[in-house]
């Protein structure tokens, strides 16, 4: 195998690892939908398992298993991924964090009223009490689900001094000078759902930057995003 297919080959042993065995004989079922290395890898995860091509006939009794995720009421569909290295990247996101997963060929229909088919696309389903932390997880870890405009966090009025009340401490995570460096540093602590502050210095030179603070809670996170944003830009 070339470099490439060594990487995938790895990607995919781990992603049907995760699989239970009727989600893999499911998959297998579908193998001549997937590419040379995923057919060898299903086989090789199966052979794993003492499970041969016999036991991926389906059958009457075997059918209704493949909507059970589906049809459990304490789980909810997340989200469903076309390529099985997002759903493998996924996966291990979400039990880093503690959070059951189970993952399931995905049911579509091709007409708005015919019968569902099973696709060679996966859908990840998880309790529905950690919905929440799953979507947080997935958000900060792979860009999914956006917040939309008007829930993202207003930026922080700057704070007053000298007042009675007390201050809420900020901390600086970085001064920006061009429009376009403080435009990006913005909205990549807005994606983040951080909260932050920005105010604008004058230089001695007569240009200005912009100085951008998080509260302390917040700071590592916020340098790692703001780090990761820059990184992708450049």
């Amino acid at each position: 195998m070339s470099t490439s297919a060594d990487q995938q080959w790895r990607q995919l042993q781990q992603l049907y690892d995760a699989m239970s065995n009727s989600e893999l004989l499911n998959l297998h079922r579908e193998r001549d939908g997937l590419t040379a290395v995923a057919q060898q890898a299903v086989d090789a995860a199966m052979s794993t398992r003492g499970l041969s091509g016999a036991d991926a006939v389906p059958s009457a009794q075997a059918m209704p298993d493949l909507n059970a995720a589906e049809d459990d009421p304490a789980l909810v569909e997340l989200t469903t991924f076309q390529i099985a290295v997002d759903a493998e990247q996924a996966l291990q996101a979400l039990d880093e964090q503690g959070i059951p997963v189970r993952m399931e060929p995905a049911m579509r229909r091709l007409t708005e009223d015919g019968p569902k088919i099973k696709t060679n696309w996966l859908t990840i389903f998880v309790e529905k009490t950690r919905q929440q932390d799953a979507v947080r997880v997935l958000r900060e870890r792979m860009g999914l689900f956006p917040v939309p405009v008007e829930q993202l966090p207003r930026e922080e009025e700057p704070v007053v001094s000298g007042g009675d009340a007390e201050e809420t401490p900020f901390f600086i995570v970085g001064e920006f000078e061009t429009d376009a460096d403080i435009a990006l540093a913005r909205k990549a602590l807005a994606d983040a759902n951080i909260r932050f502050k920005a105010s604008k210095e004058d230089a001695e030179a007569g240009s200005a930057s912009t100085t951008i603070e998080v509260r302390l809670e917040d700071m590592e996170r916020a340098l790692a995003v703001v780090e990761a944003a820059f990184g992708e830009e450049g």
